[in-house]
Parts: C-alpha cells; structure tokens; sequence
C-alpha cells in the first residue's frame, strides 16, 4: 500500500527533552476516541518499559484544541497528534500533499511557537473507510462521499447516521476503501 499524504501520517508531539528533565514523572495525554487512548498507552507503556520515569496518563482529555491546550500550559508532557491536523488546525494552513514539507513546517514552527518537539512519525497513517448498505447507495444514489452533503442537507439524517453504520459481513455492502482527504478522491468497492 502506497503512504498517504502526512495529512495521515501519525507524529508524536512532545515537550523538549529539558522540560521532561525537570519533572519526576511523565504526564501522557491523549485526545477523545479510542485510537488516542491506545496510541496514549502504547507510548506510555515504552516509557516504562526503557525508563525509570513513571507515567501518569491523562486520556480522553478532548479533541485537539484541548490537548493542544493542555501540552502548551505544561498540564501533559507529550500525546499522539495528527501531523496533518496539527498542520490544518492548529497552525491553521492548507492541505498540501507533499507529506516531507508538512512534516518539516510542523516541526518548524511547532519548535517556534510553542517550544514543543515534534517527533518522527510512527510509520503509519490513518485512512478512513465509509460502509453503507448496496440497497441505500442504489436507493440513493450514492457513488462518492460528497453525495452525503446532498442527503444531509435534504433532511436524511437517517440515511447518514443509521444507514452507514451498520455491522459489516453481509456482502451486500457498499465499502469506500481509501478515502482518503480533499487531496485524493475516494475508491469505492463492493464487500
């Protein structure tokens, strides 16, 4: 599988190497879902593991704006961002594909302007996978991901909300493989 844009991409954000120094423990947060918290406690557990710093861990502190919050004001020593959101968010750029160039802005400006270190990424990504039933895409006329604005602002909550969330395994199942970001248009198959 080809990398996706560093939009993807996972880096660890952490404070500089002298500002963990002067604590006795570390303080590893993590944002609100549930792939934070288990990046949150991968991170945590290989701190202990090669160190003799014991770690609190803070997670399920909010979405990024709140652990943004809570590193740059010293409450949390480090968590896992997004580098893309951390490009698009909070450093308020726009979405570019050249994945090196983000990285090296993020960790430019990251050291800048709010002395925080950002680490190398982890080596994987985060892509999203859309599921809807063959009948509602049909019913629907569903091919791309934008053809959910349309139901949205048609008044089909339920066709968004129930319709693409139900289980897996029927094999009667639209899956959107790859979704990718505005960056990179989605691939569509059938499960």
């Amino acid at each position: 599988m080809s990398p996706h844009p560093l939009s993807r991409c996972l880096g660890l954000l952490a404070l500089l190497l002298t500002g963990c120094a002067q604590r006795d423990r570390i303080v590893v947060g993590s944002k609100n879902f549930t792939e934070s918290d288990l990046l949150g406690e991968i991170v945590a557990q290989q701190i202990e593991r090669r160190t003799a710093l014991p770690v609190e861990r803070r997670f399920h502190l909010g979405g990024t704006f709140v652990c943004h919050q809570a590193i740059t004001s010293g409450q949390i020593d480090l968590y896992v961002e997004y580098t893309g959101t951390a490009y698009t968010a909070v450093l308020k750029r726009a979405p570019v594909a050249d994945r090196d160039s983000v990285y090296r802005r993020v960790a430019r400006d990251y050291a800048q302007r709010f002395g925080l270190a950002w680490g190398e990424p982890f080596g994987f990504n985060n892509t999203f996978a859309i599921t809807v039933r063959r009948r509602d895409a049909t019913r629907d006329g569903l091919k791309r991901i934008s053809d959910l604005a349309r139901l949205a602002r048609a008044g089909r909550p339920d066709s968004v909300t129930s319709s693409w969330s139900a289980p897996t395994g029927s094999g009667d199942w639209r899956v959107c493989t790859d979704c990718g970001s505005p960056l990179h248009p989605p691939r569509w198959t059938w499960g």
